[in-house]
C-alpha cells in the first residue's frame, strides 16, 4: 500500500489483541498504514494482511520492545488493566525511553 501523505506511516500498536487494539489495527490498515501489532500470543491474533507484522512482546520488558520501536513513526497504546492497576502510556515511555528514539515527538 502507498504510504505517501501519511504523517506517521509506520505504527506500533501495543495491546493489539484486545477489543480496542483489534479495531485500531483494522482501521489503521484500512487507511494504508504499516502496522506492527505487539501481542502476548501471536498465534491467537486472527488479523492477517500484507502491511501487518504481528510480534510477540512484553511491555514490561524493555529489551523485548526496544527493537520493535526502531524505524517506527508512532506508538499507539491500547493497553488496559494489568495486575489490578491501569497501565498508563507514561509508564511505557519511561520503561522504553522512547523519547530518545523519536526526537522528542512522542506525546501521551
Amino acid at each position: 500500500m502507498e504510504e505517501a501523505g501519511l504523517l506517521f506511516p509506520k505504527l506500533v500498536v501495543f495491546g493489539a489483541s484486545g477489543q480496542t487494539g483489534h479495531q485500531v489495527v483494522l482501521q489503521a490498515l484500512t487507511k494504508g498504514y504499516s502496522v506492527t501489532a505487539v501481542v502476548r500470543n501471536p498465534e491467537k491474533f486472527y488479523i492477517k494482511q500484507e502491511n501487518l507484522e504481528v510480534i510477540q512482546g512484553d511491555v514490561f520488558d524493555p529489551e523485548s520492545t526496544s527493537a520493535i520501536l526502531k524505524g517506527k513513526n508512532a506508538v499507539i497504546s491500547c493497553l488496559g488493566f494489568q495486575d489490578g492497576t491501569f497501565f498508563r502510556p507514561q509508564h511505557l515511555l519511561q520503561v522504553n525511553n522512547i523519547h530518545n528514539n523519536s526526537n522528542g515527538k512522542v506525546r501521551c
